[in-house]
C-alpha cells in the first residue's frame, strides 16, 4: 500500500537545509548593481561622511597575466585623485604598501599592503602600522625554499609583499603542472605551521599566521582616525578577490553601518560568487562610473573630509 507524502511545513528541512537558509544563499549569490541602484545607495549614505576603501588589482586596475605590469586603467587615476580630495581614502591591497604607491602614485591616500599587515597614512595623517615586523626572515626563508621547489614548473612567479608572499600561476598553462604547484605549496605550508595559504585570483597568498585581515585593517584605519564609532560615519569597500570578503564582513557587522561592493564579472570562473557584500559592480569601468558619480553627490555628503589625525596611531 503506497503511502501518502504530504508537502513540508513552512521552514521545515529539505535535504538539510531550511527554506530560510536556501533565501540566505541566494542573497549572497545576487547582488544589485551599485550603479543601477545609486538611488538606494545615495539614501543609505545620506548626511553621513563616506570613507573609502579600495582593492587595487580588479579593482582599480584589470587583473593582468604579469603582476608588474597591473596599471591603472585609462582614466582611473584623475578619478581616483578627485575621491581622495573629497573623501578619506585608503587602498587596501595583497601586494606591498610601496609597490602599490608606485602603482597608484597619490601622496593623500592611505596605504594599507600585505592584506592590511603595513599602513601608512598620508603626511597630514602620519598614523602607521606593521603587525608582522618580526616575520621577515621565515617570510625570506619561505621564498627560497618554493622557487627551489617550483623551479620545474614553467610559468609560476613568487611577488614578495614584504609582510606575506603571493605565488601567482596565472601563466602556468599546464593544468597538471596548477595541480601540482597547488600540493607543492600546500605541502610547504603544513611544515611551516608560523604561515597560512590562501587562494586567490590564480595566486596563492601566504601570511603569517596572526590574527589580521583586510577587515581588521579597514577597523584599524577608521579607529585611528576617530571614526570607528561614530554613527555619522559610512564606510564603503570594494573589491573584487576571496581576501576582500574579511572586509565586507567588517563592513556588514559594523555596528554605525558600512557598504561592500563586490567587482565581478558575472560569470567569472576565477571568483566563487558567494560574496558579503551588499552590492555589486562589473569591472573596473564600473568601479571608475561609480566613484565619477560619488564625487558628484559629494556636495550633499557632509562632511566629506575626516579630521587631520594625530601621531597616536602610530603602532610601529
Amino acid at each position: 500500500m503506497a503511502t501518502a507524502m504530504t508537502a513540508p511545513a513552512a521552514g521545515a528541512m529539505v535535504e538539510g537545509r531550511s527554506s530560510s537558509s536556501r533565501d540566505d544563499a541566494t542573497a549572497r549569490l545576487h547582488k544589485d548593481n551599485a550603479i543601477e541602484h545609486w538611488a538606494k545607495i545615495k539614501s543609505l549614505m545620506d548626511k553621513k561622511q563616506v570613507v573609502l576603501f579600495l582593492d587595487y588589482d580588479g579593482t582599480l586596475s584589470p587583473i593582468v597575466d604579469q603582476p608588474d605590469k597591473a596599471f591603472m586603467k585609462e582614466g582611473m587615476r584623475p578619478v581616483l585623485a578627485q575621491a581622495a580630495s573629497v573623501f578619506t581614502t585608503a587602498i587596501v591591497t595583497g601586494r606591498s604598501k610601496d609597490k602599490v604607491y608606485n602603482f597608484v602614485g597619490l601622496d593623500d591616500v592611505f596605504y594599507a599592503g600585505s592584506h592590511g599587515l603595513e599602513i601608512q597614512g598620508p603626511l597630514d595623517r602620519p598614523v602607521k602600522c606593521q603587525m608582522a615586523e618580526d616575520m621577515r626572515p621565515m617570510l625570506e626563508a619561505t621564498t627560497d625554499a618554493l622557487h627551489s621547489f617550483l623551479a620545474h614548473i614553467p610559468g609560476y612567479e613568487i611577488e614578495d609583499n614584504k609582510f606575506s608572499l603571493s605565488v601567482h600561476y596565472r601563466q602556468v598553462r599546464s593544468p597538471p603542472h596548477v595541480e601540482e604547484l597547488h600540493k607543492i605549496v600546500h605541502e610547504y605550508v603544513a611544515t611551516a605551521p608560523e604561515i597560512v595559504v590562501k587562494a586567490g585570483k590564480k595566486v596563492l597568498e601566504l601570511r603569517p599566521k596572526v590574527d589580521w585581515n583586510k577587515g581588521s585593517a579597514v577597523n584599524w584605519i577608521l579607529d585611528a582616525l576617530d571614526l570607528g564609532s561614530r554613527s555619522d560615519v559610512f564606510p564603503i569597500y570594494l573589491g573584487d578577490d576571496i581576501t576582500d570578503e574579511d572586509a565586507f564582513v567588517a563592513m556588514e557587522t559594523r555596528a554605525c553601518g558600512g557598504m561592500g561592493i563586490l567587482v565581478k564579472e558575472k560569470f567569472d570562473p576565477e571568483r566563487p560568487p558567494e560574496t558579503n557584500a551588499s552590492f555589486s559592480l562589473r569591472n573596473p569601468d564600473e568601479v571608475q562610473t561609480f566613484l565619477a558619480t560619488l564625487v558628484s553627490h559629494a556636495a550633499t555628503v557632509t562632511p566629506a573630509k575626516a579630521p587631520t589625525a594625530t601621531a597616536a596611531g602610530d603602532t610601529s
